[in-house]
């Protein structure tokens, strides 16, 4: 879903191998049908999507927040029997790689440090 119009020609210019959808904001679309959904959002303000979720997913839910996890949405996306892939996936992974520009430290090396440190600030 989108929350500016204006931006959607430059988004979809992102995505011109694969089949993208954006949703009006303001439509409750039905979101079961959809193999990948991504939240940007800020913390609460996919509440009311998360409210009228169906109560049968597919598709996987990447919900870019971390702290609170899960969110209103990622619970009702896997109570529904969607998947979902916190923020906490994102931020680690973005270390990583900064990291490794940095230190020269191949990534495999820092994710298992990273993963536990994460764990342990954001529960």
């Amino acid at each position: 879903m989108r929350r500016s119009v204006r931006r959607s020609p430059a988004i979809a210019a992102c995505f011109q191998k694969i089949e993208c959808n954006f949703l009006d904001w303001d439509d409750l679309a039905d979101l079961s049908s959809y193999d990948l959904v991504v939240n940007t959002t800020p913390s609460g303000a996919a509440d009311l999507v998360a409210e009228n979720l169906s109560n049968s997913v597919n598709g996987l839910l990447f919900d870019v927040l971390y702290k609170p996890w899960p969110t209103l949405l990622g619970r009702r996306w896997s109570d529904a029997g969607g998947k979902t892939l916190g923020g906490l996936e994102l931020l680690l992974y973005q270390g990583i790689d900064q990291l490794n520009l940095v230190t020269n430290v191949e990534g495999k090396v820092i994710d298992q440090d990273l993963r536990i440190a994460l764990t342990n600030v954001t529960t």
